[in-house]
Protein backbone atom coordinates (compact mmCIF):
# COMPACT_ATOMS: atom_id res chain seq x y z
CA UNK A 1 0.00 0.00 0.00
CA UNK A 2 1.10 3.50 -0.66
CA UNK A 3 -0.33 4.95 2.55
CA UNK A 4 -3.20 6.67 0.73
CA UNK A 5 -6.75 6.30 1.81
CA UNK A 6 -9.32 4.53 -0.31
CA UNK A 7 -12.71 6.16 -0.64
CA UNK A 8 -15.42 3.53 -0.71
CA UNK A 9 -18.85 4.77 -1.71
CA UNK A 10 -21.71 3.14 0.15
CA UNK A 11 -23.78 0.71 -1.87
CA UNK A 12 -27.48 1.41 -2.31
CA UNK A 13 -30.19 -0.74 -0.78
CA UNK A 14 -33.46 -1.58 -2.52
CA UNK A 15 -35.00 1.35 -0.61
CA UNK A 16 -32.36 3.72 -2.01
CA UNK A 17 -32.86 2.40 -5.53
CA UNK A 18 -36.65 2.61 -5.23
CA UNK A 19 -36.40 6.27 -4.23
CA UNK A 20 -34.03 7.06 -7.10
CA UNK A 21 -36.14 5.30 -9.74
CA UNK A 22 -39.52 6.25 -8.31
CA UNK A 23 -40.78 2.67 -8.13
CA UNK A 24 -41.68 0.33 -5.30
CA UNK A 25 -39.26 -2.03 -3.62
CA UNK A 26 -41.40 -5.01 -4.64
CA UNK A 27 -41.18 -3.92 -8.29
CA UNK A 28 -37.40 -3.85 -8.00
CA UNK A 29 -37.21 -7.41 -6.70
CA UNK A 30 -39.86 -8.71 -9.11
CA UNK A 31 -38.11 -7.18 -12.12
CA UNK A 32 -34.73 -8.34 -10.86
CA UNK A 33 -36.01 -11.93 -10.85
CA UNK A 34 -38.21 -12.00 -13.95
CA UNK A 35 -36.83 -9.18 -16.12
CA UNK A 36 -33.22 -8.57 -15.03
CA UNK A 37 -32.48 -6.71 -18.28
CA UNK A 38 -34.94 -4.02 -17.15
CA UNK A 39 -32.95 -3.20 -14.00
CA UNK A 40 -29.53 -1.74 -13.23
CA UNK A 41 -26.81 -4.30 -12.49
CA UNK A 42 -26.75 -5.43 -8.87
CA UNK A 43 -24.14 -6.81 -6.50
CA UNK A 44 -24.92 -9.74 -4.24
CA UNK A 45 -23.14 -9.77 -0.89
CA UNK A 46 -24.12 -12.89 0.99
CA UNK A 47 -27.91 -12.85 0.95
CA UNK A 48 -28.07 -9.08 0.46
CA UNK A 49 -28.55 -7.32 -2.88
CA UNK A 50 -27.01 -3.89 -3.36
CA UNK A 51 -26.44 -1.44 -6.20
CA UNK A 52 -23.43 0.73 -6.95
CA UNK A 53 -24.66 4.34 -7.34
CA UNK A 54 -22.39 4.89 -10.34
CA UNK A 55 -23.83 1.79 -12.09
CA UNK A 56 -27.37 3.04 -11.49
CA UNK A 57 -26.57 6.50 -12.85
CA UNK A 58 -24.87 5.01 -15.92
CA UNK A 59 -27.84 2.71 -16.50
CA UNK A 60 -30.23 5.68 -16.32
CA UNK A 61 -28.07 7.70 -18.70
CA UNK A 62 -27.96 4.84 -21.22
CA UNK A 63 -31.73 4.37 -21.07
CA UNK A 64 -32.49 8.07 -21.41
CA UNK A 65 -30.01 8.38 -24.26
CA UNK A 66 -31.59 5.42 -26.05
CA UNK A 67 -35.00 7.11 -26.28
CA UNK A 68 -33.89 9.72 -28.80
Amino acid sequence: MNGGTIQIKPLWTADDLAKRLGISKSTIFRNRCYHPESMPPSVKIGKQVRWRPEDVEQWITERVGGEE
